[in-house]
């Protein structure tokens, strides 16, 4: 497996506050990977770096070649993010909400009615497609909220905290399809 992302000397901080200092990290295509630490440990500005959002005040961040200095578009096209709240619109249903960000990624609606219906699929959702999101249960909702995140078909997905306020079963669920991803699709997750 080659580098997806390799993080060198990469510092940051907000005013006196020293966020990150001098990390270096290399994270391999195609592999799940766990950032763990307190809160206040770094663990989201980084995340933020690496999918183009902040800028460093040293060091570099590249994926598949892109520095997220020079190229944050190119970084924001390869990368789906789930943020802890699940961004989904609940007067809108499932389907509404794929297709709503199918139209915000410039996907064409024949192969966005492709992706929508795979998505829905994988995610087990097909039965509640036409219903408002709002009624979907916190599991739904992440399932959902993944599904938005991988419609442009990215190559690395954040998950910020994916399992957090899910039942265990659910819990179970969901970290069973995130390792289908990695294996099955091929895609560099972030946790």
């Amino acid at each position: 497996m080659s580098d997806t992302i390799i993080i060198k000397q990469i510092s940051k901080s907000f005013g006196n506050i020293n966020a990150l200092d001098k990390v270096d990290l290399e994270i391999k295509h195609g592999s799940i990977f766990g950032l763990l630490g307190p809160n206040g440990a770094g663990k989201s500005t980084l995340i933020r770096l690496m999918n183009g959002i902040l800028t460093p005040d040293f060091g570099e961040v590249k994926i598949f070649n892109y520095n997220t200095k020079n190229d944050p578009i190119e970084i924001h096209k390869i990368s789906g993010v789930l943020t802890e709240n699940a961004n989904i619109y609940e007067n809108l249903s499932a389907k509404e909400n794929l297709s709503f960000f199918a139209k915000l990624h410039c996907i064409e609606n024949e192969i966005a009615n492709k992706r929508i219906a795979k998505l829905l699929d994988f995610f087990d959702l097909i039965k509640s497609a036409e219903k408002k999101s709002k009624n979907f249960s916190t599991g739904m909702k992440k399932k959902l909220a993944i599904a938005i995140a991988l419609l442009h078909e990215p190559q690395i997905l954040y998950l910020d905290e994916p399992t957090s306020a899910l039942d265990p079963e659910a819990s179970n669920d969901l970290i069973e399809m995130i390792s289908l991803l990695a294996k099955e699709e091929n895609r560099t997750i972030i946790i």
